[in-house]
C-alpha cells in the first residue's frame, strides 16, 4: 500500500500467512461461483438454460472443485473420471464436500454427468488444473459437438 505524504511516498511490506494465502484463493473461487450465479439467468432461452452452457459451467465447477480439493489435501484427485466424481462430492478422507451432488447429475457409479447423461471425462497432469471434456449432444467422443471444442 502507498501512501503519498508531499512528494515523499512510503510503502508497507504486509505478511501473509499461508492460512491467510488460502483463505484468499478460496475467496476467489467463491467469487467466481457468485459471478457464475449472477451469469446464470443470462443463460435461459425461453424454455430453459441451452445444454451447452450448462456443460460449460459445471466443467468449470469441476475444475474448481479439483482445485479446492488440491488445496485441501495437497494434491489433486485422483483415478478415473468416476473415482474423481465421488471425491469431489464428498466420497474422501475428510468427507468434504468440494462439488454439490444437487448442483451435477451423478450415476449410480459416482460419475459425474453431462447436461446429456454422458460421464464427463477427467484428464489429470501433474500440477496442471484437470482438463475437463463433455462428449456434447450426440454422447460420442470425438465428434464435432464434443464440449470444449479442440
Amino acid at each position: 500500500m502507498l501512501r503519498k505524504t508531499g512528494s515523499t511516498q512510503h510503502s508497507f511490506h504486509v505478511e501473509i500467512s499461508p492460512e491467510m494465502k488460502l483463505r484468499h484463493v478460496f475467496m476467489g473461487c467463491a467469487g467466481i461461483t457468485v459471478c457464475g450465479m449472477l451469469i446464470y439467468p443470462a443463460m435461459y432461452s425461453g424454455h430453459g438454460p441451452k445444454k451447452q452452457t450448462i456443460a460449460s459451467a459445471q466443467m468449470l465447477a469441476i475444475q474448481t472443485a479439483c482445485s479446492l480439493y488440491r488445496n485441501e489435501f495437497a494434491r489433486f484427485p485422483f483415478g478415473d473420471s468416476f473415482d474423481i466424481g465421488l471425491m469431489l462430492t464428498g466420497h474422501n478422507p475428510k468427507e468434504k464436500v468440494f462439488l454439490d451432488p444437487d448442483d451435477i447429475s451423478t450415476n449410480g457409479e459416482g460419475a459425474l454427468l453431462d447436461p446429456w447423461g454422458t460421464p464427463y471425462q477427467i484428464q489429470l497432469a501433474p500440477d496442471k488444473l484437470p482438463f475437463i471434456e463433455s462428449a456434447g449432444k450426440d454422447g460420442r467422443w470425438g465428434t464435432k459437438d464434443d464440449l470444449p471444442k479442440r
